[in-house]
């Protein structure tokens, strides 16, 4: 995960944005909007996954979760 995730770095800086990165610990239905009003985020880009219709149901949709909680604008790539 480390190194997909300081590849994404390279590439975004290399293409001239201000890129900073951390991993943290926890739910990620509570860890990252705690995470994004902490650090102050202007903008969330995260992947979004495809799943079964059934799945999403009974598990939930992390990425919906988010796009709730999160009080900043949200890039799903």
């Amino acid at each position: 995960m480390k190194a997909t995730l300081q590849q994404a770095a390279s590439d975004l800086s290399t293409a001239g944005f201000a890129v900073s990165t951390q991993v943290i610990q926890g739910d990620p239905r509570l860890a990252i909007p705690e995470h994004v009003v902490l650090q102050r985020f202007d903008l969330l880009a995260m992947g979004s996954f495809r799943s079964s219709r059934l799945k999403s149901l009974i598990l939930g949709s992390l990425t919906s979760d988010l796009v709730r909680a999160c009080q900043v604008p949200i890039l799903l790539c």
